[in-house]
């Protein structure tokens, strides 16, 4: 019985190591800048990858590829994301069919220019995010809920 806990003790340790990991090192890995020159370097098979979307949900490495529900005319491609609800932040990509900014997952909120980007604000909630352009149609994502 005594090695059955230490065995689930040590997978706990493991467990929340990799959290904390993930929770350190992810912002970083997965910031504006790094996003947006796999965008720019990857903007072709991106564009393909997109168009396909609204056919079939896919996955490609940790890149979770999303059609959304509220705007047809915009797939998501979320890089990172941490938290649990209602203290959650995400970031990634999406494309504009229309190129035009959307705010994460098409919500309907109004777009303000911030920046060299938009950003967005639910009223009375603390739910807010940022978008700014890559390229033509391509855009960068940031949104806390």
């Amino acid at each position: 019985m005594k090695t059955r806990n230490k065995i689930l003790v040590t997978i706990l340790v493991i467990v929340l190591m990799i959290g904390l990991v993930w929770n350190m090192f992810g912002p970083f890995l997965f910031n504006q800048t790094l996003i947006t020159g796999y965008v720019k370097s990857h903007a072709d098979e991106l564009e393909q990858i997109a168009q396909d979307a609204g056919y079939v949900r896919q996955s490609e490495g940790l890149i979770k590829i999303q059609k959304s529900v509220n705007r047809p005319d915009m797939v998501e491609f979320w890089c990172w994301s941490w938290g649990l609800v209602p203290s959650s932040t995400y970031k990634g990509f999406y494309y504009s069919e229309n190129d035009e900014p959307i705010p994460f997952q098409g919500v309907m909120q109004k777009l303000t220019a911030d920046g060299n980007g938009w950003a967005w604000q639910e009223p009375e909630s603390d739910n807010h995010g940022y978008t700014e352009k890559i390229m033509d149609n391509w855009y960068y994502y940031e949104a806390s809920f």
